[in-house]
């Protein structure tokens, strides 16, 4: 179903008695349009996937994040559809979701959590 390579693996490492150990792995999609509830599918193929290639890792130790274009006001179907199957594969995966909204006047980018009021500046 996935369709590529993994937009961006952020690995969090640490030394410990000299040994280099992976403690936690973010996996990004990034989607120029609206986030589909097929996005959750194909990050948790990624997520798969990473956990697979560092060794000793389990999917508890992987966060999910999904970002993509402002919902608007159409597409508040879309985003419950988006939010129930994220709420539907919680139990096995790490995943929020975030929207981008372009703010052409002020030349910023905001990132809001789909699921929470929480915003972040760029």
């Amino acid at each position: 179903m996935a369709g590529g390579a993994i937009d961006i693996v952020c690995l969090y490492k640490k030394r410990i008695i000299g040994i280099p150990l992976i403690l936690s792995t973010a996996v990004f999609e990034l989607k120029a349009d609206v986030l589909k509830k097929e996005d959750v599918d194909q990050l948790i193929e990624y997520i798969e996937w990473a956990s697979r290639l560092i060794p000793g890792s389990n999917l508890t130790m992987i966060q999910g994040v999904l970002v993509g274009c402002e919902f608007g006001n159409k597409d508040e179907d879309r985003k419950g559809d988006l939010l129930n199957r994220i709420r539907e594969v919680g139990k096995t995966y790490r995943i929020q979701a975030y929207q981008y909204i372009v703010d052409s006047v002020k030349k910023t980018v905001v990132f809001e959590k789909v699921n929470e009021k929480e915003i972040f500046l760029c």
